[in-house]
């Protein structure tokens, strides 16, 4: 297996390099930044919602751990932009960075999110090329990888049906509830309404909780994988 390939199927535990810049952000010694929490929190809105179009479109393909696609999208964000659930995902950990008062370090994170997404994207773009073909290179002429157009490109098939919404927010129950709590974490840290600022060891116990949480999803990943392909011995076909 290759370096790309194991950057796609361990995307989620890359993405823990930057975002680890969030906690730090947030727990360092300062006063609440009110700008950077407003505009950090709009950052972190933008993002749930272009992530919850995103999986509207993609359906139950979100989440997967080896790239591919039966159909190419050229529905919803996928019209104005290749790579929707990265973008959205990028965007919410730099929004939370920017509410933890990390101010233009925010960008940093944004650009490590989307360093280690390029990554996952090359890899990814080579298996659909070779799927797709001719179809997926006028696709990506087309269509920009991060930043959107304005106006949605063609479609080049019939419509797909999006995924109904009630299933879209089960799916992202975690997101929907989860960015939330963590906007209202920070600003209670923040305005010392919580007393984890008070402990010396705080930003090395927020490392170490990160360190855990990455290898059990390593290991969570790894097995759900050789489940996957013990049961149906396929993969997967689209990017979480």
């Amino acid at each position: 297996m290759s370096l790309l390939e194991l950057s796609f199927r361990h995307r989620s535990v890359l993405l823990l390099l930057p975002v680890s810049g969030v906690l730090l952000a947030a727990l360092s010694p300062g006063p609440l930044d009110l700008s950077g929490m407003v505009a950090g929190g709009v950052v972190v809105l933008l993002g749930c919602a272009l992530r919850l179009w995103a999986v509207r479109a993609i359906g139950k393909r979100a989440r997967v751990r080896r790239p591919g696609a039966k159909e190419l999208l050229v529905v919803g964000p996928y019209a104005h932009v290749r790579n929707p659930l990265y973008l959205a995902n990028s965007a919410v950990a730099a929004g939370l960075a920017a509410a933890g008062g990390a101010g233009t370090w925010a960008l940093l994170v944004l650009a490590g999110c989307l360093a280690i997404y390029a990554l996952v994207v090359h890899h990814e773009e080579s298996v659909l090329a070779q799927t797709f073909g001719a179809a997926y290179d006028a696709y990506r002429a087309a269509v920009p990888r991060w930043f959107p157009r304005p106006s949605p490109a063609p479609r080049t098939h019939e419509e797909v049906v999006p995924w109904p919404w009630p299933e879209v927010l089960r799916r992202e129950v975690g997101l929907v509830i989860g960015s939330p709590l963590a906007l209202i974490g920070i600003w209670a840290v923040r305005t010392d309404l919580a007393p984890l600022r008070s402990f010396s060891h705080a930003r090395a116990l927020a490392v170490a909780a990160l360190v855990v949480a990455g290898f059990a999803n390593l290991i969570s990943t790894e097995v759900q994988l050789r489940r996957h392909q013990a049961r149906r011995g396929g993969s997967g076909d689209a990017p979480s």
